[in-house]
């Protein structure tokens, strides 16, 4: 898992390769994908189950719009200068400035983990709980391999029974479904999809995330469907982990740290799930020749679509849609609203340097308050 996710780190532009998974990763429907660690800037892409979200997110190599002779990669390191015609060069000022960036993350990121644990706000706790709990299940060399401890996710799974915020409980319960593949610490066991449901009233998350849980049968997914139908909105806890890590920043944060913590908050999303595969596998086409689940799942498929607050996740209504015919205009309408606003999608050399990190915060601090639909459309109305 670690040589494979290495090898895409290096060989990708990882911006270019999220762009590219969002306009073609469901022409045929995915089993199941889960939030992956993001680029050099503004989103994080989404990966697939089996791949390995690394610790922080590397920088992509970032082209300049202009020829020039200096760039500023990453905010704290300065300038560097390059032959503009030269690609192998960037490519490794890009690697060198990677390197300079995780070795300060490690010098930094012990202490920051330790702070937030221990800090008042329920949020920041959840954080550095679950930073720790993903480094200790990054040391791992094997998918098959076991942690070697579960305390970090136990506490968190503590931290999320005592609180009623549900962002806390969102993280929690996503992480634990990490660590389910080999183990089930004894603090998830308490956790569930109807408490975290209580936690965030008129969100049809939970329930859609729960129709992919282990040994759900048709009939309760059947039951979730309802409860998910009944809802408002379909809102993730994906891209809101940066205002969460601001918020345990000191005032006048040296550059380089901000680049450390901007990226860990990437880093924090690659452990939110997407709508499962329990969504796909309750209308998957033998299914549908059912007429109660076909209606069922007729409306999942437009309610996924009209009210995500993700591209992502209206995919998904969308691959449904598509295994119950839906016209060929219909889907081109849906198809064009979805590249229009994926356009608005920040590019890599948006975010070079100071100025670029500060436009990736802002756009971050968007999605966490308006979704990233929501925040996409504010992109566009700004551009019109």
């Amino acid at each position: 898992w670690g040589r494979v996710i290495a090898t895409v780190l290096i060989a990708s532009a990882l911006l270019g390769l999220w762009v590219a998974q969002r306009r073609g990763l469901f022409d045929e429907p995915q089993a199941r994908a889960v939030v992956a660690v993001g680029a050099a800037a503004a989103s994080a892409p989404r990966r697939a189950e089996g791949e390995r979200a690394p610790e922080s997110a590397p920088i992509a190599a970032v082209a300049p719009a202009k020829a020039a002779s200096s760039v500023e990669l990453i905010c704290g390191l300065g300038a560097v200068s390059f032959d503009p015609g030269d690609e192998k060069q960037l490519e490794a000022l890009t690697d060198e400035a990677n390197k300079k960036l995780q070795a300060h993350r490690k010098r930094a990121l012990p202490g920051w983990i330790e702070e937030m644990k221990s800090s008042a706000d329920v949020q920041v706790q959840a954080a550095g709980w679950l930073l720790e709990a993903r480094d200790v299940w990054l040391k791992r060399t094997e998918w098959a391999q076991s942690p070697e401890s579960t305390d970090a996710l136990e506490e968190l799974a503590r931290v999320a029974q005592r609180s009623r915020d549900p962002l806390v409980y969102a993280l929690a319960v996503q992480s634990c479904e990490i660590y389910r593949v080999r183990t089930t610490p004894a603090a998830c066991r308490g956790l569930s999809v109807e408490e975290w449901a209580q936690r965030d009233p008129g969100n049809a998350f939970p329930w859609l995330f729960g129709m992919g849980g282990e040994g759900v049968d048709a009939q309760r997914r059947s039951l979730y469907a309802e409860r998910a139908l009944a809802s408002e909105t379909i809102r993730s806890s994906w891209g809101t982990s940066y205002s969460m890590l601001a918020k345990a920043a000191p005032r006048d944060e040296a550059p380089l740290d901000r680049s450390v913590r901007f990226r860990e908050s990437l880093s924090i999303d690659s452990y939110v799930s997407l709508v499962r595969s329990g969504v796909l596998e309750h209308c998957k086409d033998s299914e549908l020749r059912q007429g109660a689940r076909r209606q069922q799942c007729e409306l999942l498929a437009t309610f996924m679509t009209d009210k995500s607050e993700s591209l992502m996740e209206a995919e998904f209504g969308n691959a449904i849609g598509r295994r119950l015919g839906w016209s060929a205009d219909r889907l081109a309408r849906l198809d064009k609203q979805r590249q229009a606003l994926s356009e608005m999608t920040p590019k890599d050399a948006d975010f070079a340097g100071c100025d670029g990190l500060a436009r990736a915060e802002a756009y971050f601090a968007d999605v966490s308050k308006y979704g990233e639909r929501g925040a996409l459309r504010r992109r566009q109305q700004a551009a019109r």
